[in-house]
Order: C-alpha cells, then structure tokens, then sequence
C-alpha cells in the first residue's frame, strides 16, 4: 500500500486479562438527587408521573412540529433555497424526545433524515423525494400513534428509511 505521508502508527497488541486497572467513579446521579440517598420505587413513581403528564403535551404539540418540518421544507423546496441546517435542528427536536415518550420509531425515522440532511449540500430530486418519504413516515407513526417498538411494519420502514439513505449518500 502506498504511503499517504501520514505517520502510520503499528496496531496495538491486545492486552492481557489482569493487564488493565479499573476505577470506580462516584455514582453523581445519586449525589444530585436530593432527599434521598439511593434511589427508590416512590422516586421511580415519581418520574414516570412526571413522564405520563408530559407524554399528553407531547402529543398536543407533535403533530404540529412535523407540520412546521413538512412546512418549512415546503418553503425550501419551492423556492430553491435549501437550508439544511435549519431542517436538522427542527427535525432533531422532534426525534430526541419522541423515545421518551413512547415513540421509539420517530426517533429512528428522524435519526435517519438527520443523517441524510448532515450529508447533503445541494439536494437533488431524489433527495427531495427521500426527505417527502422520511416526513410521511412521521407522520404516519403519529397519526396511526404506533408507540413502542413492537411494531413489525413500522419496523421494516424505518430499516428501509436507513437503508436508503446509507445506500446512496
């Protein structure tokens, strides 16, 4: 193999059981929680009210943050003027709290349009296409509110949705 003027470094050896020391780190989760020194099922009570009452506001503003992304890609698509960043961080919003919530196949479907958005420069129609598809897919993960995991169509589209987008960026 050519040299690229890169200093090359040799593959390190693989160690030896007992060659390595672990260290133990203070659990700081513990420490911030206040009022109690371990954790318990009353706290874990707790949380998962806190969760439940945010899950309703969650689906009250859900449908209408995929509207603004559908939107403001329209906008985009229209005027030709596309701003990739601006669709990621609407889109990342959305995913990174959908898994909280009980919407592990937003997450996914999102995960996969921001990848794709992270890569693109200038947007070719397909691309445009692939951005429509990943939207209805959202879209039809709430409208048909297909929590969870389990579910095994909604599974193969966002393998698909992943596989599109690794197949050809």
């Amino acid at each position: 193999m050519p040299s690229t003027g890169a200093m090359e470094s040799p593959t390190p050896e693989r160690g030896k059981p007992g060659d390595c020391e672990v260290i133990e780190r203070p659990n700081e989760l513990k420490r911030k929680v206040k009022g109690s020194s371990s954790f318990n099922a009353k706290m874990m009570e707790r949380a998962e009210k806190v969760i439940a009452e945010e899950k309703v506001a969650y689906l009250r503003r859900i449908g209408s943050q995929i509207d603004q992304i559908d939107g403001t890609f329209g906008a985009m698509r229209d005027t030709g003027h596309f701003d990739a960043d601006r669709l990621w961080s609407l889109v990342h919003d959305l995913r990174s709290e959908a898994g909280t919530f009980g919407y592990p196949m937003l997450t996914q479907i999102g995960g996969s349009l921001c990848d794709l958005l992270q890569k693109l420069e200038t947007p070719q129609p397909r691309d445009l296409k692939v951005i429509t598809t990943h939207i209805t897919a959202m879209r039809t993960v709430v409208a048909q509110r297909l929590e969870g995991d389990d579910n095994d169509i909604a599974n193969e589209v966002a393998a698909a949705l992943r596989d599109m987008v690794e197949g050809y960026v």
